[in-house]
């Protein structure tokens, strides 16, 4: 899968912060996020993967490669520890992908 290119739909939101110690806090954080894709297959991938044969739909004949391209919102969710006097990041994680069909939680 390619990315050809990603835009912030709106600022970011802060759906929460809450204090871990006396220096940190932990902000999440949520961003949509318009995204330009493309996903390339070759027929070793259609064979394999039930996935893949689900979005391509049924193929009658082998094909050497084939693809697909658009454009889709995503929701991305970050948790963000941060220093309290500095304001620097001090560590991040992404913990929730969410696109129109699917959502993949990683917390």
């Amino acid at each position: 899968m390619n990315i050809g290119g990603a835009a912030l739909k709106n600022p970011p939101q802060i759906e929460s912060i809450r204090a871990l110690s006396e220096e940190e806090v932990l902000v999440r954080v949520l961003m949509k996020v318009d995204v330009d894709y493309s996903i390339n297959f070759d027929w070793d991938d259609y064979a394999e993967y039930e996935d893949v044969r689900e979005l391509l739909g049924s193929c009658d004949e082998s094909f050497l490669f084939t693809s697909l391209s658009g454009k889709e919102t995503i929701t991305l969710e970050f948790d963000l520890i941060i220093h309290r006097i500095t304001k620097e990041i001090i560590t991040y994680e992404l913990s929730l992908i969410e696109g129109p069909s699917a959502s993949l939680f990683l917390r």
